[in-house]
């Protein structure tokens, strides 16, 4: 209950803005409420830590692209669309009323889409503007938000964007973590690099 609160930001976001790591901290949070369901201790949670943990994928929703692949900010790495439609079935369990995630979880067989094309999250920074949900949509994610925890990077202003079945300007990833190795080191400090996001730099400095 405490984490939640410190990790999650009103708009859904997490604090590290880092799709995967929002991913993996979902996870986390889910399956507490998934073993207090089976256990009948539900009620041991407030209703806020509920909400925020669907906020928290209704975000993720909306940053993701038509394949649910989502975009690969700071440390983030593609999770496969097999993957997203099995944790969308494993949500829907915990939140059977949510008809977007009964819709992503039947890859649009069931439920609805959200109610909205483009999205402005403010506490987290990020934006979405998309003219569809389809295959063939417009759609750029945009981070330009606070500066981030642990696993974000200085790639204030990047972006990616999708068209007509593809995602163009692909963003850099990162590199595996810190290690002993001055090499690794060298490469990590070059894909965190501004200059290496699709954003604006000045005299190659870092943009926080």
């Amino acid at each position: 209950n405490r984490e939640i609160i410190k990790q999650v930001l009103p708009d859904g976001g997490h604090y590290e803005l880092d799709p995967h790591y929002h991913l993996a901290t979902i996870e986390i949070f889910y399956k507490s409420l998934q073993i207090a369901d089976l256990n009948g201790f539900r009620n041991d949670f407030p209703q806020s830590y509920a909400d925020a943990v669907e906020n928290m994928i209704m975000f993720y929703t909306d940053i993701i692209f038509p394949d649910y692949t989502n975009p690969c900010f700071s440390d983030a790495k593609i999770t496969a669309k097999k993957t997203m439609v099995n944790n969308y079935r494993k949500w829907q369990k915990v939140f059977p009323e949510n008809q977007v995630i009964r819709y992503f979880a039947t890859e649009g067989q069931e439920g609805s889409l959200p109610d909205h094309l483009s999205k402005g999250f403010l506490d987290t920074g990020f934006f979405v503007f998309r003219n569809g949900w389809g295959e063939d949509a417009l759609q750029m994610v945009v981070k330009a938000g606070p500066a981030g925890e642990w696993h974000a990077q200085p790639d204030f202003g990047t972006f990616e964007m999708w068209y007509n079945g593809k995602c163009l300007f692909q963003d850099s990833g990162s590199y595996v973590y810190e290690g002993k190795d001055p090499e690794i080191m060298e490469w990590r400090k070059w894909f965190r690099a501004s200059s290496h996001h699709n954003t604006l730099t000045m005299n190659d400095q870092d943009v926080d």
